[in-house]
Protein backbone atom coordinates (compact mmCIF):
# COMPACT_ATOMS: atom_id res chain seq x y z
CA UNK A 1 0.00 0.00 0.00
CA UNK A 2 1.40 3.39 -0.99
CA UNK A 3 0.28 6.99 -0.58
CA UNK A 4 -1.64 6.93 -3.86
CA UNK A 5 -2.37 3.30 -4.72
CA UNK A 6 -3.18 0.02 -3.02
CA UNK A 7 -1.73 -3.00 -4.78
CA UNK A 8 -4.59 -5.17 -3.56
CA UNK A 9 -6.84 -3.34 -6.04
CA UNK A 10 -4.76 -4.70 -8.95
CA UNK A 11 -4.82 -8.39 -8.07
CA UNK A 12 -7.19 -9.33 -10.91
CA UNK A 13 -4.85 -7.74 -13.48
CA UNK A 14 -1.89 -9.57 -11.95
CA UNK A 15 -3.73 -12.90 -12.23
CA UNK A 16 -4.67 -12.14 -15.84
CA UNK A 17 -1.00 -11.45 -16.60
CA UNK A 18 0.02 -14.86 -15.28
CA UNK A 19 0.83 -14.35 -11.59
CA UNK A 20 1.50 -17.74 -9.96
CA UNK A 21 0.72 -16.55 -6.44
CA UNK A 22 -0.06 -13.56 -4.27
CA UNK A 23 1.61 -11.91 -1.30
CA UNK A 24 -1.19 -9.97 0.39
CA UNK A 25 -2.28 -8.38 3.65
CA UNK A 26 -5.82 -9.70 3.33
CA UNK A 27 -7.16 -12.82 1.63
CA UNK A 28 -8.38 -12.18 -1.91
CA UNK A 29 -11.33 -14.01 -3.48
CA UNK A 30 -9.53 -15.86 -6.28
CA UNK A 31 -8.27 -19.36 -7.00
CA UNK A 32 -4.48 -18.91 -7.02
CA UNK A 33 -2.25 -19.50 -4.01
CA UNK A 34 -1.84 -16.69 -1.45
CA UNK A 35 0.53 -15.88 1.38
CA UNK A 36 -1.17 -13.56 3.87
CA UNK A 37 1.11 -11.33 5.98
CA UNK A 38 0.67 -8.36 8.29
CA UNK A 39 2.84 -6.02 6.18
CA UNK A 40 3.56 -6.73 2.52
CA UNK A 41 6.45 -4.23 2.34
CA UNK A 42 8.17 -5.84 5.32
CA UNK A 43 7.63 -9.29 3.81
CA UNK A 44 9.05 -8.14 0.46
CA UNK A 45 12.08 -6.65 2.23
CA UNK A 46 12.70 -9.78 4.29
CA UNK A 47 12.38 -12.02 1.25
CA UNK A 48 14.74 -9.84 -0.81
CA UNK A 49 17.26 -9.73 2.05
CA UNK A 50 17.19 -13.52 2.39
CA UNK A 51 17.50 -13.95 -1.38
CA UNK A 52 20.52 -11.60 -1.51
CA UNK A 53 22.32 -13.76 1.05
CA UNK A 54 21.99 -16.90 -1.07
CA UNK A 55 24.63 -15.50 -3.45
CA UNK A 56 28.05 -13.90 -3.14
CA UNK A 57 28.63 -11.27 -5.83
CA UNK A 58 30.74 -8.21 -5.19
CA UNK A 59 28.19 -5.55 -4.25
CA UNK A 60 28.68 -1.85 -4.95
CA UNK A 61 26.07 0.52 -3.52
CA UNK A 62 25.84 4.15 -4.63
CA UNK A 63 24.01 7.03 -2.99
CA UNK A 64 24.22 10.82 -3.09
CA UNK A 65 22.14 13.86 -3.98
CA UNK A 66 23.33 13.99 -7.60
CA UNK A 67 25.08 11.62 -9.97
CA UNK A 68 23.91 8.22 -8.70
CA UNK A 69 22.67 6.95 -12.05
CA UNK A 70 25.63 8.20 -14.06
CA UNK A 71 28.11 6.79 -11.54
CA UNK A 72 26.23 3.47 -11.63
CA UNK A 73 26.45 3.47 -15.44
CA UNK A 74 30.20 4.05 -15.32
CA UNK A 75 30.73 1.25 -12.79
CA UNK A 76 28.45 -1.11 -14.72
CA UNK A 77 30.29 -0.48 -17.98
CA UNK A 78 33.70 -0.94 -16.38
CA UNK A 79 32.84 -4.44 -15.17
CA UNK A 80 30.67 -5.55 -18.09
CA UNK A 81 33.44 -4.36 -20.42
CA UNK A 82 35.72 -6.83 -18.63
CA UNK A 83 33.33 -9.64 -19.54
CA UNK A 84 31.84 -9.89 -16.05
CA UNK A 85 28.20 -10.80 -15.41
CA UNK A 86 26.66 -7.68 -13.90
CA UNK A 87 23.25 -6.92 -12.42
CA UNK A 88 22.65 -3.19 -12.03
CA UNK A 89 19.77 -0.91 -11.08
CA UNK A 90 17.30 -0.41 -13.90
CA UNK A 91 15.16 2.70 -14.32
CA UNK A 92 14.21 4.27 -11.00
CA UNK A 93 14.23 1.05 -8.94
CA UNK A 94 16.34 2.62 -6.18
CA UNK A 95 13.85 3.05 -3.32
CA UNK A 96 12.21 0.90 -0.63
CA UNK A 97 10.20 -0.96 -3.27
CA UNK A 98 12.65 -0.86 -6.18
CA UNK A 99 15.73 -2.14 -4.34
CA UNK A 100 14.02 -5.36 -3.14
CA UNK A 101 12.72 -5.94 -6.66
CA UNK A 102 16.27 -5.58 -8.04
CA UNK A 103 17.64 -7.96 -5.41
CA UNK A 104 15.10 -10.60 -6.41
CA UNK A 105 16.61 -10.61 -9.93
CA UNK A 106 19.96 -11.75 -8.56
CA UNK A 107 21.12 -15.21 -9.69
CA UNK A 108 24.19 -17.36 -9.20
CA UNK A 109 25.66 -16.20 -12.53
CA UNK A 110 26.01 -12.56 -11.40
CA UNK A 111 29.55 -11.65 -10.36
CA UNK A 112 28.82 -7.98 -9.59
CA UNK A 113 25.73 -6.29 -8.19
CA UNK A 114 25.65 -2.51 -8.63
CA UNK A 115 22.77 -0.72 -6.96
CA UNK A 116 21.64 2.87 -6.53
CA UNK A 117 20.15 3.67 -3.12
CA UNK A 118 17.78 6.64 -3.11
CA UNK A 119 16.09 8.21 -0.13
CA UNK A 120 13.83 11.09 0.82
CA UNK A 121 13.87 10.67 4.61
CA UNK A 122 16.27 9.66 7.37
CA UNK A 123 16.72 5.95 8.03
CA UNK A 124 15.85 4.85 4.49
CA UNK A 125 19.46 4.34 3.33
CA UNK A 126 20.20 2.38 6.52
CA UNK A 127 17.34 -0.03 5.80
CA UNK A 128 18.30 -0.44 2.15
CA UNK A 129 21.99 -0.92 2.93
CA UNK A 130 21.19 -3.60 5.53
CA UNK A 131 19.19 -5.40 2.85
CA UNK A 132 21.86 -5.03 0.16
CA UNK A 133 24.91 -5.79 2.37
CA UNK A 134 27.44 -3.90 0.18
CA UNK A 135 31.16 -4.51 -0.14
CA UNK A 136 31.79 -1.01 -1.52
CA UNK A 137 29.80 2.11 -0.68
CA UNK A 138 29.99 5.31 -2.78
CA UNK A 139 28.59 8.69 -1.72
CA UNK A 140 28.75 11.02 -4.70
CA UNK A 141 27.90 14.24 -2.81
CA UNK A 142 25.44 15.99 -0.51
CA UNK A 143 23.28 18.77 -1.96
CA UNK A 144 19.98 20.49 -1.28
CA UNK A 145 17.57 17.77 -2.38
CA UNK A 146 14.52 16.27 -0.62
CA UNK A 147 14.85 18.84 2.14
CA UNK A 148 11.22 18.26 3.10
CA UNK A 149 12.27 14.84 4.37
CA UNK A 150 15.77 15.64 5.64
CA UNK A 151 15.20 19.10 7.11
CA UNK A 152 18.61 20.57 6.23
CA UNK A 153 21.76 19.99 4.21
CA UNK A 154 23.34 18.43 7.30
CA UNK A 155 20.36 16.09 7.45
CA UNK A 156 21.05 15.11 3.85
CA UNK A 157 24.71 14.36 4.66
CA UNK A 158 23.73 12.32 7.70
CA UNK A 159 21.22 10.29 5.70
CA UNK A 160 23.79 9.54 2.98
CA UNK A 161 26.31 8.62 5.68
CA UNK A 162 24.06 5.73 6.74
CA UNK A 163 25.60 3.82 3.83
CA UNK A 164 29.09 3.98 5.35
CA UNK A 165 27.78 2.94 8.75
CA UNK A 166 26.41 -0.23 7.13
CA UNK A 167 29.77 -1.35 5.68
CA UNK A 168 31.48 -4.22 7.46
CA UNK A 169 35.16 -4.22 8.45
CA UNK A 170 36.15 -5.70 5.06
CA UNK A 171 34.30 -3.03 3.06
CA UNK A 172 35.53 0.06 1.23
CA UNK A 173 34.04 3.55 1.59
CA UNK A 174 34.43 5.84 -1.45
CA UNK A 175 34.30 9.52 -0.41
CA UNK A 176 34.11 12.77 -2.38
CA UNK A 177 37.18 14.67 -1.15
CA UNK A 178 35.76 17.95 -2.50
CA UNK A 179 32.47 17.74 -0.60
CA UNK A 180 32.09 19.88 2.51
CA UNK A 181 30.92 16.83 4.51
CA UNK A 182 33.92 14.65 3.67
CA UNK A 183 35.34 14.80 7.20
CA UNK A 184 31.97 13.89 8.71
CA UNK A 185 31.70 10.87 6.42
CA UNK A 186 35.27 9.82 7.22
CA UNK A 187 34.36 9.80 10.92
CA UNK A 188 31.69 7.16 10.23
CA UNK A 189 33.98 4.73 8.43
CA UNK A 190 35.16 1.60 10.25
CA UNK A 191 36.78 -0.02 7.23
CA UNK A 192 39.09 0.93 4.36
CA UNK A 193 38.39 4.19 2.54
CA UNK A 194 39.44 5.87 -0.66
CA UNK A 195 38.74 9.37 -1.92
CA UNK A 196 38.11 11.04 -5.26
CA UNK A 197 38.02 14.67 -6.37
CA UNK A 198 40.12 17.50 -7.71
CA UNK A 199 42.04 18.42 -4.56
CA UNK A 200 45.69 17.44 -4.33
CA UNK A 201 45.15 14.92 -1.55
CA UNK A 202 42.45 12.84 -3.26
CA UNK A 203 43.44 9.23 -3.98
CA UNK A 204 41.82 9.33 -7.44
CA UNK A 205 41.85 12.83 -8.86
CA UNK A 206 41.58 15.01 -11.96
CA UNK A 207 42.96 18.42 -12.82
CA UNK A 208 40.00 20.38 -14.20
CA UNK A 209 42.04 23.56 -14.69
CA UNK A 210 43.44 22.06 -17.89
CA UNK A 211 40.29 20.24 -18.96
CA UNK A 212 39.40 20.60 -22.64
CA UNK A 213 35.90 19.51 -23.61
CA UNK A 214 35.31 16.03 -22.23
CA UNK A 215 39.01 15.20 -21.91
CA UNK A 216 40.82 15.09 -18.58
CA UNK A 217 43.77 13.38 -16.91
CA UNK A 218 42.98 10.91 -14.14
CA UNK A 219 45.74 10.52 -11.57
CA UNK A 220 46.33 8.33 -8.55
CA UNK A 221 45.65 4.69 -7.83
CA UNK A 222 49.36 3.92 -7.81
CA UNK A 223 49.69 4.17 -11.60
CA UNK A 224 50.67 6.75 -14.19
CA UNK A 225 48.14 9.39 -15.19
CA UNK A 226 45.52 8.19 -17.68
CA UNK A 227 43.89 10.31 -20.38
CA UNK A 228 40.10 9.92 -20.26
CA UNK A 229 37.80 11.10 -23.05
CA UNK A 230 34.52 11.61 -21.22
CA UNK A 231 31.50 10.82 -23.42
CA UNK A 232 29.08 12.85 -21.28
CA UNK A 233 28.55 16.59 -21.02
CA UNK A 234 29.40 18.64 -17.93
CA UNK A 235 32.28 18.94 -15.50
CA UNK A 236 30.16 17.35 -12.77
CA UNK A 237 30.33 14.10 -14.76
CA UNK A 238 34.09 14.11 -14.25
CA UNK A 239 33.33 13.64 -10.55
CA UNK A 240 31.00 10.75 -11.35
CA UNK A 241 33.73 9.16 -13.46
CA UNK A 242 36.24 9.61 -10.63
CA UNK A 243 33.83 8.03 -8.11
CA UNK A 244 33.38 5.00 -10.35
CA UNK A 245 37.14 4.81 -10.93
CA UNK A 246 37.90 4.94 -7.21
CA UNK A 247 35.55 2.02 -6.58
CA UNK A 248 37.05 0.03 -9.44
CA UNK A 249 40.63 0.69 -8.28
CA UNK A 250 39.66 -0.45 -4.78
CA UNK A 251 38.47 -3.72 -6.30
CA UNK A 252 41.73 -4.23 -8.18
CA UNK A 253 40.63 -3.24 -11.69
CA UNK A 254 43.39 -2.32 -14.16
CA UNK A 255 43.36 1.34 -15.28
CA UNK A 256 42.99 0.33 -18.94
CA UNK A 257 39.69 -1.39 -18.14
CA UNK A 258 38.52 1.67 -16.22
CA UNK A 259 39.32 3.92 -19.17
CA UNK A 260 37.50 1.64 -21.59
CA UNK A 261 34.40 1.36 -19.41
CA UNK A 262 34.09 5.10 -18.86
CA UNK A 263 34.68 6.01 -22.50
CA UNK A 264 32.03 3.54 -23.70
CA UNK A 265 29.27 4.89 -21.44
CA UNK A 266 26.29 6.43 -23.21
CA UNK A 267 24.24 9.31 -21.78
CA UNK A 268 21.07 8.35 -19.93
CA UNK A 269 17.75 9.59 -21.21
CA UNK A 270 16.89 13.02 -19.82
CA UNK A 271 20.38 13.58 -18.44
CA UNK A 272 22.24 16.15 -20.56
CA UNK A 273 21.43 14.52 -23.89
CA UNK A 274 22.16 16.85 -26.80
CA UNK A 275 19.75 16.82 -29.76
CA UNK A 276 19.08 18.80 -32.94
CA UNK A 277 15.98 20.98 -32.59
CA UNK A 278 13.73 23.15 -34.73
CA UNK A 279 15.25 26.00 -36.81
CA UNK A 280 18.74 24.55 -36.45
CA UNK A 281 18.86 25.06 -32.68
CA UNK A 282 20.48 22.63 -30.23
CA UNK A 283 18.50 21.27 -27.27
CA UNK A 284 20.19 19.73 -24.24
CA UNK A 285 17.66 17.49 -22.50
CA UNK A 286 18.33 17.46 -18.75
CA UNK A 287 14.67 17.02 -17.85
CA UNK A 288 14.92 13.87 -15.73
CA UNK A 289 15.11 15.69 -12.40
CA UNK A 290 16.45 18.79 -10.67
CA UNK A 291 17.78 20.14 -7.40
CA UNK A 292 19.83 23.31 -6.78
CA UNK A 293 23.16 21.52 -7.15
CA UNK A 294 22.33 19.82 -10.44
CA UNK A 295 20.76 23.00 -11.84
CA UNK A 296 23.91 24.99 -11.09
CA UNK A 297 25.99 22.28 -12.77
CA UNK A 298 23.72 22.56 -15.82
CA UNK A 299 24.12 26.35 -15.82
CA UNK A 300 27.91 25.93 -15.75
CA UNK A 301 27.67 23.69 -18.80
CA UNK A 302 25.36 26.05 -20.70
CA UNK A 303 27.46 29.12 -19.90
CA UNK A 304 30.43 27.56 -21.70
CA UNK A 305 28.52 27.06 -24.97
CA UNK A 306 28.86 29.44 -27.90
CA UNK A 307 25.78 31.14 -29.29
CA UNK A 308 22.56 32.29 -27.68
CA UNK A 309 22.22 30.53 -24.32
CA UNK A 310 18.61 29.77 -23.34
CA UNK A 311 17.87 28.14 -19.99
CA UNK A 312 14.42 26.59 -19.48
CA UNK A 313 13.54 25.60 -15.91
CA UNK A 314 10.59 24.01 -14.19
CA UNK A 315 10.16 23.99 -10.42
CA UNK A 316 12.56 22.11 -8.16
CA UNK A 317 10.29 20.12 -5.85
CA UNK A 318 10.63 18.73 -2.31
CA UNK A 319 12.79 21.58 -1.00
CA UNK A 320 10.64 22.32 2.05
CA UNK A 321 10.70 25.72 3.75
CA UNK A 322 13.84 26.75 1.85
CA UNK A 323 12.21 26.36 -1.58
CA UNK A 324 11.72 30.09 -2.33
CA UNK A 325 15.24 31.03 -1.22
CA UNK A 326 16.86 28.17 -3.16
CA UNK A 327 14.95 28.99 -6.34
CA UNK A 328 15.93 32.66 -6.11
CA UNK A 329 19.58 31.67 -5.63
CA UNK A 330 19.46 29.67 -8.87
CA UNK A 331 18.21 32.77 -10.69
CA UNK A 332 21.04 34.86 -9.26
CA UNK A 333 23.55 32.18 -10.27
CA UNK A 334 22.19 32.08 -13.83
CA UNK A 335 22.45 35.86 -14.14
CA UNK A 336 26.04 35.93 -12.83
CA UNK A 337 26.92 33.12 -15.24
CA UNK A 338 25.87 35.27 -18.18
CA UNK A 339 22.94 33.17 -19.39
CA UNK A 340 21.19 35.13 -22.17
CA UNK A 341 17.55 34.07 -21.73
CA UNK A 342 15.56 32.37 -19.01
CA UNK A 343 12.19 30.67 -19.59
CA UNK A 344 10.39 29.47 -16.47
CA UNK A 345 7.39 27.29 -15.65
CA UNK A 346 5.75 26.58 -12.28
CA UNK A 347 4.73 28.32 -9.09
CA UNK A 348 8.13 28.14 -7.41
CA UNK A 349 10.06 29.27 -10.48
CA UNK A 350 8.64 32.77 -9.95
CA UNK A 351 11.43 33.12 -7.39
CA UNK A 352 14.02 32.15 -10.02
CA UNK A 353 12.74 35.05 -12.12
CA UNK A 354 13.18 37.42 -9.19
CA UNK A 355 16.78 36.31 -8.80
CA UNK A 356 17.55 36.57 -12.52
CA UNK A 357 15.97 39.95 -13.18
CA UNK A 358 13.60 41.56 -15.64
CA UNK A 359 14.83 39.53 -18.61
CA UNK A 360 13.31 36.32 -17.22
CA UNK A 361 10.08 35.06 -18.83
CA UNK A 362 7.70 33.20 -16.53
CA UNK A 363 4.73 31.13 -17.71
CA UNK A 364 1.83 29.79 -15.68
CA UNK A 365 1.18 26.90 -18.08
CA UNK A 366 3.44 24.70 -20.15
CA UNK A 367 1.65 25.29 -23.46
CA UNK A 368 2.38 29.02 -23.30
CA UNK A 369 6.02 28.35 -22.51
CA UNK A 370 6.31 25.97 -25.48
CA UNK A 371 4.84 28.53 -27.90
CA UNK A 372 7.18 31.29 -26.72
CA UNK A 373 10.22 29.02 -26.68
CA UNK A 374 9.60 27.81 -30.23
CA UNK A 375 9.51 31.41 -31.40
CA UNK A 376 12.84 32.06 -29.67
CA UNK A 377 14.68 29.25 -31.46
CA UNK A 378 17.34 30.07 -34.04
CA UNK A 379 20.33 28.36 -35.62
CA UNK A 380 22.69 29.87 -33.04
CA UNK A 381 20.57 28.94 -29.98
CA UNK A 382 21.57 26.36 -27.36
CA UNK A 383 18.58 25.47 -25.14
CA UNK A 384 19.01 23.55 -21.89
CA UNK A 385 15.76 22.20 -20.40
CA UNK A 386 15.58 21.03 -16.78
CA UNK A 387 13.14 20.60 -13.89
CA UNK A 388 11.91 18.12 -11.30
CA UNK A 389 10.26 14.98 -12.61
CA UNK A 390 6.84 16.13 -11.50
CA UNK A 391 7.06 19.17 -13.78
CA UNK A 392 7.17 16.94 -16.90
CA UNK A 393 9.74 19.09 -18.67
CA UNK A 394 10.35 16.17 -21.05
CA UNK A 395 7.20 17.37 -22.85
CA UNK A 396 8.90 20.72 -23.48
CA UNK A 397 11.91 18.87 -24.91
CA UNK A 398 9.69 16.83 -27.23
CA UNK A 399 7.96 19.99 -28.48
CA UNK A 400 11.29 21.44 -29.61
CA UNK A 401 12.27 18.49 -31.80
CA UNK A 402 11.66 18.41 -35.58
CA UNK A 403 9.17 15.53 -35.57
CA UNK A 404 6.71 17.62 -33.51
CA UNK A 405 6.30 20.37 -36.14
Amino acid sequence: RGPHFDGHHFVSQAVECGAAGLLVEEEIDCEISQIVVNDTYQALSQYASWHRRQFSPKVIAITGSCGKTTTRSFVENIFSGMGKKVLATEGNLNNEIGVPLMLLRLTAEHEYLILELGANHAGEIARLAAMVCPDVGIITNAAAAHLEGFGSLLGVAQAKGELFEALNSFGVAVINADDEYRDYWKSLVKCSMTTFGCVAGADIRADLDNQKGGNFMMKGGGVEAIAISLPLLGRHNVYNALAASAAAVALGVHPAAIKQGIEQTSPQRGRLVEQSALRGAVVIDDSYNANPGSVKAAIDLLSERCGKQILVLGDMLELGDSAAELHKAVGVYAAKSGIDSLFLYGELSVHVARGFGAAACHFSDQASLIRALRNALSDDAVVLIKGSNGMKMNKVVAAMLPQTQ
